[in-house]
């Protein structure tokens, strides 16, 4: 079987007002798909509808078949939330031994302590941990009931650059044992590196649902970056580009003619160099493609 978890027309009210609204989609297995939205746009509220800790009021969601909250679902899917306490004083190896113990099946605890990269701190108190390790110590308990499916809930909050690559090459390794995850992230450069497939909640409703290729393909604008001396008034001045952004002396446009955009450098005697040519960013993609569905001027 290919989905993994299959979302199919759920809607879900608190009090009359729609928090959720129609919402489909499919996790396949080995793929990782992006759970996207501003806060209040009902994200947790479905994840708490796929462990089964809330009903839909309309539509299904199966977990390889089974209903969310069962026994046979509770065993096929691995979770980690934003936030979760464990005792201080038991040291991360006593914590693993633990959670072992909940499962008819675990993994065995080497397999675990290698795929969250956590084996070199397994001695200490839960306590004393980083916040980067202490989110690994989370993975790792997510993973010891060998899940086919894990949801993730914003894993890298908070984290330094290092644990944030650290954690992306746990996620990638998981995706090649073919383990399917759901992640929620506010982070768009993460959804890039990892989710093969974006879901866009807005108030309730999906307003996006493709892969990051697709929706990268959708938007013909490329970003033009390249070195220059200029200060940002001269060259709006001279290339008659409002949509310049400035990192130092790094400038970066977004156009539909990258060629137009350069021939106006050459013409107006702009000194520049390190040009590069590429498709725009994930996140700007989403945004516009986004806007384009709300009926929103990009």
């Amino acid at each position: 079987m290919s989905e993994i978890i299959s979302v199919v027309g759920v809607s879900k009210k608190f009090d009359k007002v729609a928090v959720l609204k129609n919402i489909s989609f499919q996790l396949r297995k080995g793929e990782l798909l992006a759970l996207l939205g501003e806060n209040g746009a009902g994200k947790t509220t479905l994840i708490s509808m796929i462990l089964g800790l809330l009903k839909p009021d309309q539509g299904s969601i199966t977990i390889l078949e089974h209903r969310p909250g069962s026994f046979q679902a509770k065993h096929r899917i691995g979770v980690m939330l934003q936030s979760a306490s464990l005792p201080d004083k038991l040291t991360v190896i006593e914590q693993l031994r633990l959670f072992s113990a909940y499962y008819t099946h675990p993994l065995e605890l080497e397999e675990v302590i290698a795929s969250a990269k956590i084996g070199t701190f397994l001695e200490q108190p839960i306590g004393v941990l980083s916040g980067g390790q202490k989110q690994r110590l989370l993975f790792a308990l997510a993973l010891l009931g060998n899940p086919d499916a894990l949801i993730l809930d914003e894993p890298t909050v908070g984290l330094d650059a290092e644990s944030r690559r650290v954690f992306w090459q746990c996620i990638n390794d998981l995706k090649s044992q073919g383990k399917s995850i759901i992640l929620t992230t506010h982070y768009l450069d993460e959804a890039e590196a990892l989710a093969d497939q974006v879901v866009l909640l807005h108030r309730g409703s999906v307003v996006l649902n493709d892969t990051t290729s697709s929706i990268k393909a959708q938007i013909k604008y490329r970003e033009v970056q390249f070195v220059s001396e200029h200060t940002l008034d001269a060259l709006i001045t001279a290339i008659g580009e409002q949509s310049i952004q400035q990192q130092g002396k790094t400038f970066s446009v977004q156009t539909l003619v990258p060629e137009t955009l350069i021939t106006n450098l050459v013409k107006h005697k702009v000194p520049f160099n390190d040009l590069v040519v590429k498709p725009i960013s994930l996140e700007d993609a989403v945004d516009r493609v986004s806007k384009l569905t709300l009926g929103v001027a990009v």
